[in-house]
């Protein structure tokens, strides 16, 4: 990428049920929309088809006529557990032998109540992370993050992998989440894919967008609280790296296990890495998404390309937007002949991340846009893990 860094550009193509989730399409016509609200449909899709009780499964709530009327009931089996101050309303334990739905029939007919209702379950709402710095991560009010934490702030079993450069897996925000896996420095064939300190930090920022420590008072939030992160370390510290390296991280994420792959990373190249397509086929046969940045070449008068691999049909590839919801000036959105263009875009453009040594700083490319996607994936697939590319 020349340079780090489309409210939701769309596209068709033949890609995921994930990726029907994260975009929409209308006529012919390109669209910006905040995908986060996708994603939202989909959380409350997921729960309306494995809900969580609405109410009590015991208990009723009911306004009597009168005392006669309570006396009638409990000479039928209800019990009176509470009464609310200041008012008849009565809580009742439902009587052995009936469900809740029951209950409420027999006693809506006997003419006894008023009303009759379930004891319905109520949640907080609007889930606001304790973090210093969450107020000045625009991304998160975009993507609307407070309302899907209200649903899921993912799972510890998942995994999301950073093929990048190394990361700090010391820094106080990111240390536990970090996981190590046989070979996934692929640079150095070890266990231990640590940034050298000469490095760019990059994929420690990339990491802090998608999965930063969240609610614990340090620092800043992640779009998901849970999942683990593994980073594969592909590109040196000056963040350059061949094709058979990326090709071969691609391979070693999905041995290892993770639910999701970032790659931001890439080249303006009109044309598809052979041994890297095959890596990408066998993420997604494996049922592993990969989320690759679009590229920084927007501004450049030469050139506007998507970048490779973002632009395979084998990868989603992510744009970058403001904090005003709009394309950021330098995200690439020119579709390769015969290739694919960009599927989805998030904000990406000066946003707050982690840097290496326990510190924070604002960053603009897709590279950053990327993993906010690639975290909601990972969120997505905390309750729906059957969701497949």
């Amino acid at each position: 990428m020349k340079k780090d860094s489309e409210s939701f550009l769309t596209k068709q193509n033949n890609k995921s049920s994930i990726q029907k989730l994260l975009f929409t399409h209308h006529s012919s016509r390109t669209t910006f929309i905040s995908f986060i609200i996708i994603f939202l449909l989909s959380l409350i899709s997921s729960r309306a088809q494995a809900p969580s009780p609405l109410y009590s499964s015991t208990e009723i709530v009911v306004l009597p006529r009168d005392a006669a009327a309570v006396s009638t009931m409990h000479s039928m089996g209800y019990v009176t557990l509470s009464i609310l101050p200041g008012s008849n309303y009565h809580l009742l334990k439902i009587r052995n032998g009936i469900t809740v739905e029951g209950a409420i029939s027999e006693l809506k007919n006997s003419g006894l109540c008023h009303s009759v209702q379930p004891n319905f379950k109520l949640h907080s709402l609007s889930t606001v992370p304790n973090d210093p710095s969450f107020a000045s991560q625009y991304h998160h009010a975009i993507m609307r993050c407070t309302e899907a934490w209200d649903f899921t702030t993912g799972s510890s079993s998942e995994t999301i992998a950073i093929i990048d450069t190394g990361g700090d897996s010391t820094h106080a925000d990111l240390s536990s989440r970090v996981v190590f896996a046989s070979g996934i420095d692929i640079l150095d064939g070890d266990s231990d894919p640590s940034e050298p300190i000469t490095g760019t930090g990059h994929a420690t920022m990339v990491a802090g967008m998608a999965a930063a420590a969240t609610n614990n008072g340090i620092d800043i939030a992640g779009v998901d609280w849970s999942a683990k992160v593994m980073f594969v370390r592909v590109l040196d510290e000056n963040g350059s790296g061949s094709d058979f390296n990326v090709a071969n991280g691609i391979r070693k994420a999905v041995e290892n296990k993770a639910t999701a792959i970032n790659l931001s990373l890439g080249e303006a190249i009109a044309c598809t890495i052979d041994a890297i397509e095959d890596a990408l086929l066998y993420a997604r046969n494996s049922g592993i998404p990969v989320f690759a940045a679009s590229g920084n070449n927007a501004s450049e008068a030469v050139d506007s390309l998507v970048a490779y691999p973002a632009n395979s049909l084998y990868a989603f590839a992510v744009g970058a937007t403001t904090s005003s919801d709009t394309r950021a000036s330098f995200s690439a959105y020119r579709t390769p002949s015969s290739l694919s263009g960009v599927d989805v875009a998030a904000p990406g453009d000066n946003v707050l991340t982690l840097s290496p040594g326990a510190t924070t700083v604002s960053k603009s490319g897709t590279s950053f846009a990327t993993p906010l996607v690639t975290a909601a994936a990972a969120l997505l697939k905390s309750i729906r893990p059957e969701f497949s590319p």
